[in-house]
């Protein structure tokens, strides 16, 4: 059964045209507030669409009307409202407010944002339309991910699930609040690793500026090791092993705890394209620290006879670069088989009828 939609076309073009970036003081005005629901409503017809593998008419609004650095722009000030001014206005001691209702929207509105960027940011024409502004997006999303690494290095307990009634009556709602923004942005970083793949899927057609950000500023390839080290969307509860999915923690049968969730695949194949799309491997200056740590990982969800993705894709990145071209075209057959792999695994979870090679063509 076809699901009706959210928006009509004209809802739809109507308040795309009507996007833009407010300034920081005028987070949670009036305009600001009507602006969140646009995007509210906006991003779940996204989702629909996409679900559906129907036209993406929201894409194409905002491809068309240029409002794609509207929303990187807004999800960058709401972060330095998060950073700045919530933390200050929590810690006053006349603060409070009635309802923590309205602060809830302000922090909710960066989730918002990063998964209607998640949503149409699959596509090379939004990477495109962004311009410059998608390096301050690679900046922001670095900055999601570094902070959810050193959380787990710290031993705290990243994804925490939402606080329940019975836990609510035991907290403040200021309280409560700073609980639901620490779980939003659990939320916020995961969603961050799938804009990051999207971006390195169209290195090819996007400026060499983007390439160096994203390798040589901050080393994205040794971030995707460590998140593959410290896998913060796998946890153990009461001897169970859970994953994140879909937004929340899962309870994993014995039989699939190999299996290869989503996010698992997102930083995979961003691997692959960092380290051997020829745009990337022409610009990644790589040293002994980095070719090490590359090489430390060994994928779980392939047997030990089998190599680790990491170590074939370094091996191949240091034979080409010392000039081992019998080597490097014995590596580079087996690393495109690898990535094949985790292609197809990846598209089977997103339950996509295209064929991986028709899809997302593997550099030769």
């Amino acid at each position: 059964m076809e699901l009706s939609p959210v928006l009509l076309y004209g809802e739809a073009e109507g308040m795309v045209r009507s996007l833009q970036s407010f300034p920081l003081r005028d987070t949670g005005s009036g305009g600001w507030l009507k602006q969140h629901e646009y995007i509210e409503k906006l991003n779940m017809q996204a989702i629909l669409n996409a679900s559906a593998g129907q036209e993406e008419m929201i894409k194409d609004l905002l491809v068309t009307h240029g409002k794609v650095s509207s929303l990187i722009r807004e999800l960058i000030t709401v972060e330095i409202w998060k950073q700045k001014v919530f933390p200050v206005i929590s810690q006053l001691q006349d603060f409070q407010p009635r309802s923590t209702f309205p602060l809830y929207m302000v922090i909710h509105h960066e989730a918002t944002i990063i998964n209607l960027l998640e949503t149409i940011l699959y596509h090379k024409d939004v990477c495109e339309s962004a311009e410059d502004l998608v390096l301050d997006l690679i900046d922001y999303c670095h900055r999601k991910l570094t902070l959810l690494l050193s959380r787990c290095s710290a031993g705290e307990i990243a994804g925490q699930d939402r606080l329940l009634p019975s836990s609510a009556s035991e907290t403040s709602s200021l309280e409560e609040l700073k609980l639901q923004a620490e779980s939003l942005e659990f939320d916020v970083a995961l969603k961050c690793l799938s804009v990051l793949r999207y971006i390195t899927d169209h290195t090819d057609s996007l400026p060499l500026s983007i390439t160096t950000r994203l390798l040589n500023t901050h080393n994205l390839p040794c971030v995707l090791v460590e998140l593959l080290h410290s896998c913060p969307w796998s946890r153990r509860s009461k001897g169970q092993l859970q994953k994140f999915e879909s937004g929340r923690w899962l309870s994993v049968p014995a039989e699939d705890q190999q299996k290869m969730t989503k996010l698992d695949g997102q930083v995979w194949i961003s691997l692959y394209n960092l380290l051997l799309r020829p745009e990337c491997q022409q610009k990644y200056n790589i040293d002994g620290f980095t070719r090490a740590l590359i090489s430390s990982h060994r994928d779980p969800h392939r047997s030990a006879a089998e190599p680790s993705g990491a170590t074939a894709i370094s091996q191949l990145f240091v034979s080409e670069r010392t000039g081992a071209p019998k080597e490097g075209a014995d590596l580079r057959a087996g690393s495109r088989s690898l990535g094949l792999h985790y292609q197809r695994e990846f598209w089977e979870m997103e339950g996509d009828s295209e064929a991986p090679g028709e899809a997302c063509v593997l550099p030769q």
